[in-house]
Parts: structure tokens; C-alpha cells; sequence
């Protein structure tokens, strides 16, 4: 269900946000863009696994990495959709963020906290 979950909210963002100007690339891949933006963290997770550095979920299932990654990638998207880097910058932030708290209502044990604190957040 997660991965439906992700998809579901990467799909549903770029139906609600879509560019107005559809003549630029960005607008074309505006979807794509937004449903790998709602799996960044677990792409971000298996490109450092595939690197051989290990599992850093702490890391990229924090919410300090989605601002981080948002900060990186909002600016690049307002320039490939030719929108406002706002728009772009919240879009990204909260696509990512939505996959950290979808990850704690599935009931995976998260340290969304990280690296401000260790303290782990789960429903039962």
C-alpha cells in the first residue's frame, strides 16, 4: 500500500499544480517530475545502498532532507516548468514530506526528527 500511497499523492499534486504554460518541458514532465519527487526518499535511500555506503533511511526519510533536497530541487523545477520558484520550492517540500508521514501512518519506525533527534515516531 505505501507505494500505491506515493504514487497516489505524487499523481493527485501534479493534477491540483499543473503549469499553465504547457510549451515548456517542465510542463510536459510536470507528473513525472511530481510522482518521483513523492518517492525521493526511497530513491535517495537506494542510490546511496547501490554506492555501497549503506542504509541511510534515518537520513533520507527526515525531514531535514526534505527541505534539504526541496531547497536543491524547487529552484530547478521553477526553471525547467518556467513557474515561481515558491510554488516549485513548497510543491517539492511537500511532496517529499508527504512520504515521510505516509512512511509513520504505515507504521514504519522513522526518525523524522533527524539529525535534531533520535527519537523514533510510529503508530501502532
Amino acid at each position: 500500500m505505501p507505494v500505491l500511497g506515493h504514487a497516489f499523492v505524487g499523481l493527485a499534486t501534479a493534477k491540483c499544480t499543473r503549469p499553465k504554460r504547457v510549451n515548456s518541458a517542465g510542463a510536459a514532465l510536470w507528473t513525472p517530475i511530481l510522482v518521483a519527487m513523492a518517492y525521493l526518499p526511497d530513491i535517495a535511500n537506494q542510490i546511496i545502498i547501490t554506492s555501497g555506503f549503506g542504509d541511510h533511511q534515518i537520513v533520507t526519510h527526515s525531514l531535514f532532507f526534505a527541505v534539504a533536497a526541496s531547497l536543491v530541487l524547487g529552484p530547478a523545477l521553477a526553471i525547467l516548468a518556467r513557474c515561481a520558484v515558491l510554488k516549485a520550492w513548497l510543491l517539492t517540500l511537500f511532496s517529499i514530506s508527504t512520504h515521510v508521514v505516509l512512511d509513520i501512518l504505515q507504521g514504519s519506525n522513522r526518525q523524522p526528527w533527524w539529525p535534531f533527534s533520535d527519537q523514533h515516531v510510529k503508530l501502532k
